[in-house]
């Protein structure tokens, strides 16, 4: 329970707006501390119960699919150059897409990898989409970062130069997140 204090705490919203460096910094440290208090609190033979039934990955496809519509929304208003809303869509989608790895990382410290299990041409179709979603979504961190921080910081015209090639591999990587969900635990 204090973890989870401790990672509410670290995480809040005010540092967003006012030092997104130190926002994103408190987020993976109180993701890392939360990690590591479930580990010491609990023996591993214990981890997996923390799963009911698949309800972390469903729960996973769930968040990539609320981003996935923060970024289409949040794309929408700033073409309506309705900014404060452009904001608020933007700025949820990043927390959720902390939200989506740290709920990532909890499911796969307790259940490890999971294979998948189906053969044939559907097997080549699942690695195609999987490869370039694993590597996209680990190279796109720095340019969310970037992107969010000049947004927030007013420097609109390095915003928009960088924004222009975040949001379609954003957008990408979070579709392609729950095709591979799908793929994976729906098929």
């Amino acid at each position: 329970a204090d973890a989870v204090i401790r990672l509410a705490a670290q995480a809040g919203v005010r540092y967003s707006l006012e030092a997104p460096g130190s926002y994103v910094g408190a987020n993976i440290v109180g993701t890392f501390n939360l990690l590591e208090a479930v580990r010491a609190a609990l023996p591993r033979s214990r981890w997996r119960r923390l799963v009911v039934g698949g309800a972390a990955a469903f729960a996973a496809g769930g968040i990539l699919a609320a981003i996935v519509l923060l970024l289409v929304t949040g794309y929408a208003f700033i073409r309506r150059k309705q900014w404060r809303q452009h904001r608020a869509c933007m700025i949820a989608a990043l927390v959720m897409s902390g939200l989506f790895l740290t709920s990532y990382l909890i499911y796969h410290a307790q259940v490890g990898s999971v294979p998948f299990r189906k053969t044939g041409w559907i097997r080549t179709v699942y690695f195609a989409v999987l490869i370039p979603h694993v590597i996209l979504a680990a190279a796109m961190v720095p340019p969310v970062i970037i992107t969010v921080s000049r947004g927030l910081s007013a420097k609109y015209d390095q915003h928009r130069r960088i924004a222009r090639w975040t949001l379609p591999v954003w957008m990408y990587v979070s579709i392609t997140g729950v095709i591979v969900y799908l793929m994976l635990y729906r098929m």
